[in-house]
């Protein structure tokens, strides 16, 4: 079952969602999530924190601030994350559409597309990324805690033109 509901695609990471949409979204979360999991904690703490009700593992569900080494690191939660990360993939797919001839790009009759930059991607990404990154910092700080921690770091998107 996903933790990430379509209902968590509002505000900052606001989708339209139709009937049609609503599916393939769903299928993204179901494709991306346990993928984007398994990335942050490694497949040994992911599998400790996967159902679990204890508190070491609840609680890295929820947001988090502290600060290390003159950084504050902020994280606005799991759950917050995996949306930033299944909606720029969505979003980044949604952008062209695979046909018969190829990639082609949707147009309005009354609209046009912005450009992938424009669309601001890059940035609800980065956002996602910082909250990956907090929690990371957040478990290695604490590995006595997590000793089974082996997450996989994660690189900011640099899109090319």
């Amino acid at each position: 079952m996903s933790i990430v509901l379509l209902t968590n695609f509002v505000g900052k990471y606001e989708l339209s969602i139709t009937e049609e949409s609503g599916l393939k979204i769903q299928q993204y979360i179901d494709r991306l999530e346990v993928g984007f999991l398994r990335e942050l904690f490694g497949l040994e703490l992911y599998n400790l924190w996967n159902g679990s009700a204890l508190p070491i593992y609840t609680d890295l569900t929820v947001p988090l601030v502290f600060q290390e080494c003159g950084k504050i690191w902020e994280s606005k939660g799991i759950i917050d994350m995996l949306t930033g990360f299944i909606y720029f993939e969505y979003s980044r797919d949604a952008y062209t559409q695979q046909t018969i001839d190829g990639a082609q790009k949707n147009e309005g009759e009354n609209s046009l597309n912005s450009s992938f930059t424009m669309a601001n991607l890059q940035g609800r990404y980065s956002d996602a990324l910082t909250s990956y990154e907090a929690i990371q910092e957040f478990v290695c700080k604490n590995s006595v805690t997590y000793p089974s921690y082996k997450g996989v770091k994660k690189y900011p998107f640099i899109p090319f033109f």
